[in-house]
């Protein structure tokens, strides 16, 4: 603040805030211009013309510190410090378009995790044990490298250069010339409701109930569709996949054991029956669906909650976010002097910096959601009890296998328990992210010091181990590990005051450009090592001898030579899963 002498009250700088009918207290506003960030909260100069002697809000903020979004404003990205007009609230019918358009947004964000959800099943069910099941090992590291970027990129990116903020980063001040939101829940509830904060943060996890809804319900209709067909098939002799009407012979069991394992395992009662067809010969259609149902329920619930752990985490871990704010803030000011009130904190949660930690409101809310967080905060050392007390039946009972094999299958015998250890750095870093992104500079450079000790302890862990099944996933994962240390290093190198050195800005718009271009790579070699697996099932099929090496005369003989087929083997080949034959190749075969 600046000190107007006499008896006057310090007027703050710009980025710092004071509640005007208290003597005392000043703190640093939401976001800081001193960091390269615009802030919330305008204290003008005094020595202006006209200024207001306090300060002021900017448009669309209120509240202590500015943080509460005024009614008409809200925020697409909740961690984010800044409001922006709902889209057509001043209108006649505005509220209702708004809210339509907000559920658009969020019905495609429950198609998206669903889908993701569902290749993460169907990938682990139709993988072949032979070929490795990397589709669904580099769809666990996509997913996995997505959620490092949101959760690094959630924390604090104050600093940042602008151009990389525009492309990379939430925390963006609102474009002053299209300045709308659309996917806000604060453009649902006004600030005169007393529960809004609940309201806002409860329902942004509602996506993800959602989704999993969506994935079940879908998986009952799939499954009914798929038992169906095979049950009439098999009761007529019919084979499943003939298109021949004078077909009426069926596979014996053993070839249909063969054939369908995954689809008998998961269809076959619970007696001990379940790995052979004749226990199948008196099921019905029904029957068969609501075995496969019960059987593969197990596996949605692991999926989903899996991929949806990191974000109910942070969820979870933002109940107990609090913060020491001046007191003077949220009380009313009495006669007390400067140096009676001067060190007087007060615990305020970050979410609403006017509410009280575990007291009141604050309080009632977290006896209804103390089991689940409990449940949240405890779900890796669930995993990891449960896989310990399962090990006999790990990489041996088929059943077992395809129902609960996304926790280990991916990972060597020897460390079934990978699961568990990317779990706990997702824990770490998500406590830091949540617990550390403060304006305070001190947090700031403490948080980004834990997060790359995280981050390189992870790397020197996972380099010593290599614990996936296939070489072309470890790598991967080593890459979404050092894009992650490039994000931290960076954004602790962009805080750095080095204003007044000659070419300084330059040079962060330059580092800036590379660290999106990298993390452009990151995404196209994992697009890349995806469409490389996702061929790699068809290619499979062309190994006749069973050695993993696909000659293209072995392919020829399966796709055949039509033109359609060489284009796809010459696919196949820039992917190197055609290979040419050579002597060596030989050579190695008859070793193997």
């Amino acid at each position: 603040a600046t000190c107007l002498g006499g008896s006057k009250k310090p007027v703050p700088e710009p980025g710092y805030w004071t509640n005007p009918r208290c003597p005392i207290g000043f703190s640093a506003c939401e976001a800081n211009l001193e960091l390269g960030h615009s802030y919330t909260c305008l204290a003008p100069n005094h020595t202006r013309s006209g200024a207001k002697e306090f300060g002021e809000c900017r448009e669309g903020h209120e509240g202590v510190l500015c943080h509460k979004c005024s009614d008409g404003f809200g925020r697409d990205v909740p961690s984010s410090p800044f409001c922006s007009r709902c889209r057509g609230f001043d209108e006649e019918g505005g509220k209702r378009r708004t809210r339509w358009w907000h559920l658009l947004f969020l019905a495609a964000g429950v198609v998206f995790e669903s889908g993701m959800s569902l290749s993460l099943i169907f990938t682990g069910l139709e993988a072949d044990k032979r070929a490795k099941p990397e589709m669904s090992q580099l769809l666990k590291v996509l997913v996995s490298y997505l959620g490092i970027v949101k959760l690094l990129l959630s924390g604090n990116t104050f600093g940042w250069p602008r151009a990389l903020q525009l492309f990379i980063s939430s925390h963006k001040p609102p474009d002053e010339s299209s300045p709308t939101a659309v996917t806000s829940f604060d453009c649902w509830f006004s600030n005169s409701s007393e529960y809004k904060t609940i309201y806002t943060y409860t329902l942004q996890i509602a996506p993800k109930f959602c989704s999993v809804l969506a994935c079940t319900l879908y998986m009952y209709a799939h499954s009914y569709r798929l038992t169906k067909k095979y049950v009439q098939a098999k009761k007529t002799q019919r084979f499943m996949q003939s298109t021949d009407p004078f077909t009426n012979v069926w596979m014996t069991p053993e070839e249909e054991n063969v054939a369908f394992p995954k689809l008998l395992l998961l269809i076959g009662d619970e007696d001990g029956r379940s790995d052979s067809a004749k226990a199948l010969d008196s099921l019905s259609p029904t029957r068969s669906a609501i075995n496969f149902t019960r059987n593969l329920l197990p596996r949605v619930a692991i999926v989903c909650s899996t991929s949806m752990w990191p974000d109910l985490l942070a969820w979870s871990l933002g109940f107990l976010a609090c913060g020491f704010y001046p007191k003077s803030f949220v009380t009313d000011c009495d006669e007390s002097s400067y140096d009676q009130v001067v060190g007087e904190k007060v615990l305020l949660w970050e979410y609403d910096k006017e509410m009280t930690c575990f007291s009141g409101l604050h309080s009632r809310m977290l006896e209804y959601v103390a089991v689940p967080i409990l449940a949240v905060v405890l779900f890796p050392i669930f995993i990891l009890r449960f896989l310990k007390k399962n090990t006999r039946k790990l990489y041996v009972d088929n059943k077992f296998d395809y129902t609960y094999g996304f926790l280990y299958r991916d990972y060597e015998r020897a460390y079934f328990y990978w699961e568990f250890v990317i779990q706990v750095r997702t824990f770490a870093m998500t406590a830091l992210i949540v617990y550390f992104s403060t304006i305070s500079r001190s947090d700031q450079d403490l948080q980004g010091l834990l997060l790359l000790v995280v981050i390189f302890a992870s790397s020197v862990v996972h380099t010593h181990c290599m614990p996936y099944v296939s070489d072309m996933v470890d790598r991967a994962e080593q890459v979404v590990l050092v894009d992650a240390a490039v994000i931290i290093i960076s954004s602790m190198f962009f805080k750095l005051d080095m204003h007044d050195t000659h070419y300084w800005d330059h040079f962060r718009e330059f580092l800036g450009l590379g660290i999106a271009l990298l993390h452009v790579g990151t995404l196209l070699l994992m697009v890349y090592l995806m469409a490389k697996a996702f061929l790699k099932t068809y290619a499979i099929h062309a190994d006749s001898d069973g050695d993993n090496i696909v000659s293209v005369e072995e392919a020829e003989a399966y796709f055949g030579t039509s033109k359609q087929s060489k284009a796809f083997i010459a696919v196949l080949k820039v992917f190197r899963l055609v290979e040419e034959v050579t002597a060596a190749t030989e050579g190695h075969k008859k070793e193997d």
